[in-house]
């Protein structure tokens, strides 16, 4: 499960949102905001032997936070004549949340993903079950667009795609696919969400013997990709409506006139018209195409009664 947190750090105007992803321990926050991270057991030492004010005694003698094994903060008691300078981080973007030890990162940059490792040491009148812990940090940053989706079915009324979306380490995880569906003939347009993060969609209610275009798009804690490349397909057509009005006149002793008016639906282009002949009183029967709606029928090989 994911949980979303939002809030704000003491800098101003640097806006906390991260995502604490409960399976992994793992959390995701946006590009350019700000993160704190939480050294448990520096916590769970100051709430046990420090309360109420979590400042005195100071019983914490260094914590240590370091980044991909790389110390980047630190605090020594004690090590230092000036006591302002027991307190150092690497870079400005890095400071020390009080009174638990929290690291900051405001203005957060895709270097800033890794593994983050705090150390602690106490008093040794006290005894550590737990004087280390880490957190794995993903930067987010918006994710590019998925790759032009293929055609996995094709009906007279809806459309299977699925596509290919290669990802960095800083796009994951993708929360979820949406479906642009655009329709070349009537100049419609809608977005349709895929279902999660699955990469394969059913696009239904679609008109018979049409051409739509289709493009994905991803969305992540940062932010949405663009719509991709388009997909134009035409959707199967369907067995066309009888023809509306027909009239035979007799045109020569062997030839017939047919008059028909076309079906108002034609789901399509209508290739021809089928005619069946029959004799009355007799079982013989005789199909005849036409391509005009207007057309003669010629002489039949049916006999007479």
């Amino acid at each position: 499960s994911i949980r979303l947190f939002m809030g704000r750090l003491l800098y101003p105007f640097i806006l906390l949102i991260c995502v604490l992803d409960l399976r992994s321990g793992a959390l995701h926050a946006q590009n350019g905001t700000g993160v704190e991270i939480a050294c448990r057991p520096a916590e769970i030492f100051i709430r046990t032997h420090m309360a109420p004010d979590f400042v005195s005694p100071q019983l914490v003698r260094r914590l240590d936070w370091y980044h991909d094994e790389t110390l980047v903060a630190s605090f020594q008691q004690g090590q230092m004549e000036d006591s302002s300078r027991e307190w150092w981080v690497t870079e400005e973007v890095l400071s020390f949340g009080h009174p638990f030890y929290t690291l900051k990162i405001r203005e957060l940059r895709p270097e800033h993903s890794g593994s983050y490792k705090c150390r602690l040491e106490t008093d040794p009148l006290f005894s550590l079950d737990l004087s280390t812990s880490t957190v794995e940090l993903n930067v987010m940053v918006t994710p590019v667009a998925p790759h032009q989706p293929e055609i996995r079915g094709i009906s007279n009324s809806s459309v299977t795609l699925s596509w290919n979306h290669p990802t960095a380490r800083a796009h994951r995880p993708i929360l979820r696919y949406a479906v642009l569906v655009r329709g070349l003939i009537d100049g419609s347009r809608f977005v349709i969400p895929a279902l999660s993060n699955a990469t394969s969609v059913i696009v239904d209610n679609l008109s018979p013997h049409s051409r739509y275009a289709f493009s994905v798009r991803a969305e992540n804690v940062a932010g949405e990709s663009p719509f991709g490349p388009e997909t134009i397909v035409t959707t199967k057509g369907q067995p066309p409506l009888f023809p509306t009005e027909m009239e035979t006149h007799t045109s020569t002793d062997s030839c017939i006139k047919m008059l028909m008016k076309p079906p108002d639906q034609k789901y399509g282009e209508l290739l021809f018209y089928r005619v069946e002949l029959s004799v009355l009183n007799s079982s013989e029967i005789e199909e005849r195409n036409i391509s005009s709606p207007s057309s003669s029928l010629p002489p039949s090989s049916l006999s007479p009664p």
